[in-house]
């Protein structure tokens, strides 16, 4: 039986819980959807039209699985001090500063 959470009526505790894992969000010009991945449990994958929306989706899915199951420590992830492609480059707000 499948089962539907509404992120909007987690828990703080259901919420932390699901932000210990990371989300790998894309965007997919093939399908014109943002794709998710969780990478602590393969095969986890979801969709959404916008990031918000594939964001919630991927946060139902971790709720889904933290479930009452036991579950692999979250991985730890560190972000890089310097984009990794080109197209990843994000425009500099006014009054910021930027280093490369």
């Amino acid at each position: 039986m499948v089962k539907h959470v509404d992120v909007d009526q987690l828990s703080d505790a259901e919420r932390q819980r699901t932000r210990n894992y990371a989300m790998v969000i894309e965007w997919s010009d093939e399908d014109q959807l943002f794709l998710v991945s969780i990478p602590d449990f393969p095969g986890a994958h979801t969709h959404g039209e916008t990031r918000a929306e594939a964001v919630a989706m991927g946060e139902e899915i971790l709720v889904l699985l933290l479930d009452g199951r036991p579950n692999p420590p979250p991985a730890r992830f560190t972000a890089m001090p310097y984009a990794v492609r080109a197209e990843a480059e994000v425009p500099t707000l006014a009054g910021a500063t930027h280093e490369r």
